[in-house]
């Protein structure tokens, strides 16, 4: 029974962790432990060198002034107020939100981006003439922007990031990128204008043009003497709508003026040059693989003492 027992404590000793032997080994092996600590982090100081940087810019957005939208503002208004009459109790958001939701989709497409890229001497000047390699490279680009919508509980203004290999490049391109898309979204914007402009100008010109023929009717039962009491006080109406939507036919007669340069949006955060890079993080990466380079030379220690025996 004793030696039982005995058995029992000897073997718990046997696997129990000498702390003190293990830190002799380890300071006997102090050479290589450094030796390789210094090595991994003279490597990840060469990688840090010499692979491409990657430096990114910000950039937050809002609905612009009535200022900015210039004349677009004015002429939107005008047509609205056209629609209320036809359509009452019917509330329209604001033109200033109209214009903005509009840049918002131009910057979160797909399409947006990639065509920018394609314009870009950015995109031009890294292109190999492979088509693979070129449309990797696109891909990679298109990922660089990102666009994130607000977000009331999180962010409570849009922001868009770019990524680039210097921080000129990334505070430049995303001033281009924003005003690329902000002609894009201006484009819609004068296109839709236009269209809705063409389609109340053919509607008030039918209208006009069949009060024109009831006024004729009318004026022609007067001259006859058949007019009645009703058909009088109709005639004296019809006067008054047909003067008004002559007058509003005459305005949509003078087609409406597209300005390019208007602004869908104002800045909350200006572009500015990156102070420090994404990557890569030079102190972050000596310390991780110095201290990966110590563990490998502790366990290179510690190996060299177990064969030893």
């Amino acid at each position: 029974m004793i030696k039982q027992v005995s058995e029992q404590t000897h073997s718990t000793v046997d696997n129990e962790l000498d702390i003190r032997g293990l830190f002799r080994i380890l300071w006997s092996g102090k050479a290589w432990i450094i030796g390789t600590g210094v090595l991994f982090a003279a490597l990840a100081l060469v990688y840090s060198y010499v692979v491409k940087e990657e430096w990114s810019a910000n950039a937050m957005t809002d609905r612009p002034l009535t200022t900015q939208l210039g004349s677009y503002f004015a002429q939107q208004q005008f047509l609205r107020g056209l629609d209320v009459q036809d359509t009452a109790n019917v509330t329209l958001p604001p033109v200033q939100d109209e214009a903005y939701d509009e840049l918002r989709m131009q910057l979160g497409s797909y399409d947006t981006r990639r065509d920018f890229w394609l314009q870009t001497d950015y995109y031009r000047s890294r292109t190999e003439g492979n088509a693979r390699a070129d449309g990797q490279l696109l891909d990679d680009l298109i990922n660089d922007i990102t666009f994130t919508a607000k977000d009331d509980k999180k962010t409570p203004f849009d922001s868009i990031r770019l990524s680039a290999e210097t921080a000129a490049d990334a505070s430049n391109l995303l001033k281009q990128y924003i005003a690329f898309a902000n002609a894009r979204a201006v484009a819609a914007l004068d296109a839709n204008l236009a269209g809705r402009w063409a389609s109340r100008l053919q509607s008030v010109k039918a209208l006009v043009s069949r009060q024109e023929s009831v006024n004729k009717a009318l004026l022609q039962r007067e001259q006859d003497g058949k007019t009645t009491a009703d058909e009088a006080m109709q005639a004296a109406n019809f006067d008054v709508d047909y003067a008004q939507n002559k007058a509003v036919l005459a305005a949509l007669a003078i087609a409406p003026k597209l300005d390019q340069n208007i602004q869908t949006f104002r800045y909350l955060r200006t572009p500015v040059e990156p102070v420090n890079r994404d990557k890569p993080r030079r102190l972050f990466l000596l310390i991780l693989w110095g201290v990966i380079g110590g563990m490998t030379g502790a366990g290179i220690a510690i190996g060299r003492r177990i064969a030893a025996r």
